[in-house]
């Protein structure tokens, strides 16, 4: 398994787009001592770019400050958007 230095947690989705169909979209909750930056995303992408297949690659990154889970510790996906 492999982990970004500055990345807490990750949530991901499949988003619908009317142009290449379906995308992928991550929530990052950042660790705390990390603030985000405009070169932050582009450096988590070239990140992911070294560790997953291209279509693996998310299209968007929001940054969170958490992700909602149930009592058993399973991300909420339908609270994500």
């Amino acid at each position: 398994m492999f982990s970004s230095p500055v990345v807490s947690e990750v949530a991901v989705i499949g988003v619908t787009d009317p142009i290449i169909n379906r995308h992928i979209k991550a929530f990052i909750v950042l660790k705390s001592d990390i603030e985000p930056k405009d070169n932050l995303k582009a450096s988590l992408i070239e990140f992911l770019k070294l560790q997953l297949p291209e279509y693996k690659i998310p299209a968007e990154i929001v940054f969170v400050d958490s992700i909602q889970k149930n009592k058993r510790g399973k991300v909420l996906r339908g609270e994500l958007s």
